[in-house]
């Protein structure tokens, strides 16, 4: 684990990394935690297996970690009220804080190699993706062009162009956190998103909620992937039922074929996201569209 200083937010930014073993260069994944997680909870996860693959993962830990709030000395409510949107204004600065944990992250790779003298010149800078469950879905569609309404005005940007492909484990739809139709409008960026049939929202939104950013966005290199069974808790890995781990078997499946399509630019992984590949494996558990 790193701890980076952002100067200009005046801000500590701790940092888990996973590497493969080789010389590289290795394209690069950037995997944003859901909320009040940390970046050491979630390394087993989905990033454990992107490495084993050959992706170097950047795991950062963002301010609505419940163990950093907790370890500051605030107690679990005061933590909760720091991170949830207030009643006055329905927003959150942390949610507009995560992208830029992101972009810093980008800007810090030199600071990244030296401190990791395992990964000095492995990392591929022109290959980089970024991921996320739940909020981190909402971090990884912000930096692939999401556009969004806040206080501070309507259709802004948190979009940093150095970031080739975006991966929502159960994201976000419209009409929250600033998310509307508009949003998607001009997302060029290639995305994938992915729900299940048990997955909802915290305002209960079923799993076509979470389809809303794959059918708002312009055709291109767009996959919407739907999984029987899949819940909110599902994308990580951490359920132990063998359903469950069957079903993150297909999580870890489609997710790297959509990096190798979109970071290493593989032909095979290209035509198996456009194919019934995926639902045959699955024997139809695994539904996938692309448009």
């Amino acid at each position: 684990k790193l701890l980076l200083h952002d100067t200009q937010r005046g801000k500590e930014l701790p940092v888990d990394a996973l590497w493969p073993k080789g010389d590289g260069p290795f394209p690069l994944i950037v995997y944003s935690h859901g909320a009040f997680s940390s970046g050491d909870m979630v390394q087993n996860g989905p990033p454990k297996h992107w490495a084993s693959y050959g992706y170097i993962c950047l795991l950062p830990t963002h301010a609505d970690s419940m163990k950093q709030l907790r370890a500051s000395g605030l107690s679990r409510r005061e933590a909760l009220r720091k991170v949830m949107p207030s009643k006055e204004n329905g927003w959150s600065d942390v949610w507009s804080d995560r992208p830029a944990d992101v972009t810093f992250l980008l800007n810090s790779l030199n600071l990244l190699e030296a401190a990791i003298p395992e990964l000095n010149g492995k990392i591929n800078r022109e290959q980089i993706g970024v991921g996320g469950h739940s909020l981190g879905a909402y971090t990884a569609q912000l930096i692939g062009g999401a556009t969004i309404d806040t206080p501070d005005g309507k259709n802004q940007s948190f979009a940093d162009e150095r970031v080739n492909a975006v991966l929502q484990l159960s994201g976000q739809g419209t009409d929250q956190q600033g998310l509307t139709k508009e949003s998607w409008r001009s997302f060029t960026t290639p995305m994938m998103t992915m729900t299940g049939s048990r997955d909802r929202g915290a305002q209960r939104q079923g799993p076509e909620w979470k389809k809303e950013p794959f059918d708002f966005s312009p055709e291109g290199d767009k996959f919407h992937v739907d999984i029987e069974g899949a819940h909110h808790g599902s994308f990580n890995g951490h359920m132990r039922t063998p359903a469950q781990q069957k079903i993150f078997g297909y999580v870890q499946i489609a997710t790297l074929a959509f990096w190798d399509a979109y970071l290493k630019e593989d032909p095979a992984a290209q035509a198996f996201l456009r194919s019934n590949g995926l639902a045959t494996l699955s024997e139809e558990a695994v539904q996938i569209e692309w448009k």
